[in-house]
């Protein structure tokens, strides 16, 4: 969360994946953030790999910035890879905490 925060708070207003997140209210939940490389990973191995969640096979966008650039990082769903990602598109997997 704090990630998309900071993204947001630095981009402001425009369709991003990270506002995209922040402003998405879904079954009655308003709390969702664009998930870190971290969280991206544990999504992977934990629920995809073992069939659960309707995740699409793609590279899916992380709210972890590499070394301060505008390059992010992505999970690879097809082959499980954390790779740099330069340009603008990739899914998006809006995550909440419970």
């Amino acid at each position: 969360q704090s990630n998309t925060n900071k993204i947001v708070n630095t981009l402001g207003i425009g369709i991003y994946a990270a506002r995209i997140c922040d402003t998405l209210i879904l079954n009655g939940y308003n709390d969702w953030f664009l998930p870190s490389k971290m969280e991206l990973n544990l999504i992977y191995t934990n629920l995809f790999l073992h069939g659960l969640g309707s995740y699409i096979i793609d590279a899916h966008r992380s709210s972890t910035e590499y070394l301060g650039t505008y390059q992010g990082w992505v999970q690879d769903f097809q082959n499980g890879e954390q790779m740099l990602y330069t340009t603008t598109y990739a899914s998006v997997i809006a995550t909440r905490k419970f």
